[in-house]
């Protein structure tokens, strides 16, 4: 994560699996000092956990590579140049999808106008047809 954090936005927020390695006091102490937003995520709730499938977008933009990576250098590499490659309306739409999912199940979706997800939904248009709680 170092290396990323000049690149991360003020308004960005970080979100992980909620993985029990990723609540590591050690973790959540230097998420704190870099004054790094976390997003409250249940345990062991991957279908509500859009990155999972951004994960599966990586993998099979990997998998795709005519060559593969044959150094731990070289995969990082290559990581790094298919996370940029992904099309950012391809992640929109899978949050989009998902938060659609929740409330079509009769869930509501809590609606901060502060959040840039809930900024890229307004921008899709997502908010027509859902309950907003503010």
């Amino acid at each position: 994560m170092r290396p990323f954090i000049a690149a991360m936005d003020a308004d960005e927020i970080f979100m992980d699996d909620n993985a029990r390695p990723h609540r590591a006091r050690l973790v959540r102490s230097y998420l704190e000092s870099e004054t790094i937003p976390q997003m409250a995520w249940p345990a062991r709730s991957p279908d509500l956990n859009p990155i999972e499938h951004v994960w599966g977008m990586l993998g099979r933009r990997m998998a795709g590579r005519s060559v593969p990576p044959g150094t731990l250098h070289e995969l990082q590499q290559a990581l790094l140049q298919e996370w940029a490659l992904l099309p950012q309306h391809a992640i929109n739409d899978t949050i989009a999808f998902q938060l659609e999912g929740i409330v079509a199940k009769g869930l509501s979706v809590v609606y901060d106008v502060d959040s840039p997800t809930s900024r890229i939904m307004e921008n899709e248009g997502l908010f027509t047809n859902m309950q907003e709680n503010t």
